[in-house]
């Protein structure tokens, strides 16, 4: 177990339940204060939850600081006969092709978040192309095949029901729209689009994993 303590601004206990989902920071004014998009805790959590470790998090409360504390499991590296640890030999090996139907299309006009979320799908053995807009979106799927649209709805030059509403007319490809906004209109509105799923940000990354998963199935 390895620990981290810090005397910083701490965490509400409102709020300490949601510090490792997507795009959530502890205060409302964390980031006009010191910036950031959420991303970190989330990504760490990703990464030790992919080695089968545990991440928790404590906090007294506001101005109180936090102790965060990460389990792992350890194993003694087995050595071959040419005195070369296994962990090595497998990555002498060649890496096989990402496998058919995990190819994602994620759209996002905030590069910084693409690149998060890029990261921490590409963990989990996904092929992530990236768009910054409807336009390249659209070019993309015209270009390359994919099993499925990840996109924020609110993009820079349509929406992501329009993007959606086009991908569909040329190609029949499952989708998961990613919106601040979450009614039951919001939804409908995404289904009625052609999406599949709707989720509302902060993104819970756990949720969208098994959303992708459900669809490509």
């Amino acid at each position: 177990e390895a620990r981290v303590i810090d005397t910083g601004i701490g965490i509400e206990q409102e709020t300490i339940d949601k510090i490792f989902n997507v795009f959530e920071q502890g205060q409302a004014d964390i980031t006009r204060r010191f910036g950031g998009l959420g991303l970190g805790l989330a990504i760490s959590k990703a990464l030790i939850d992919a080695h089968g470790g545990k991440i928790q998090v404590q906090s007294a409360g506001k101005d109180q600081g936090a102790i965060f504390s990460v389990e792992l499991n350890t194993v003694l590296t087995p050595i071959g006969q040419d005195g070369e640890g296994q962990d090595q030999q497998i990555d002498r090996e060649a890496k096989p092709a990402v496998p058919k139907h995990r190819r994602v299309l994620l759209v996002d006009d905030h590069h910084d978040t693409c690149i998060g979320m890029k990261r921490m799908l590409e963990r989990h053995g996904y092929e992530i192309t990236l768009a910054h807009s409807a336009e390249q979106a659209v070019e993309k799927v015209h270009s390359q095949d994919f099993d499925l649209l990840i996109s924020d709805i609110g993009l820079p030059d349509r929406s992501g029901y329009e993007l959606m509403r086009e991908v569909r007319l040329k190609k029949d490809l499952p989708g998961i729209a990613l919106s601040g906004f979450g009614s039951e209109q919001d939804i409908s509105q995404a289904r009625e689009a052609g999406f599949s799923e709707h989720l509302t940000k902060p993104i819970n990354f756990e949720r969208l994993e098994k959303t992708i998963q459900a669809l490509l199935s």
